[in-house]
């Protein structure tokens, strides 16, 4: 496995939810659920799935910790995720 790969994937997945207007852990949580997993042809699938099964797992696991440490606890720095144009 390619971990830049599947650290490229994990902050994409996680930048689409917050994208959508997913400001909480529950909200995150339950859309990451919809995401449906690569297909058979995807490319860099072992990636992608591992890294949409461990951000899904995180947060359904922490769905009452802060944001910022449920991104902490995957690696991620939350300023690398959180969008720019914060109201």
């Amino acid at each position: 496995m390619d971990y830049k790969l599947f650290s490229k994937y994990m902050h994409e997945y996680l930048k689409e939810a917050m994208a959508s207007g997913h400001n909480n852990p529950t909200e995150i949580a339950s859309y990451l659920e919809e995401i449906p997993l690569p297909g058979r042809f995807a490319r860099n699938k072992v990636e992608r799935v591992r890294a949409l099964r461990e951000v899904r797992q995180a947060f359904n696991e922490h769905r009452h910790w802060p944001l910022d440490i449920i991104l902490s606890h995957l690696g991620i720095n939350p300023e690398k995720i959180k969008p720019d144009n914060k109201a």
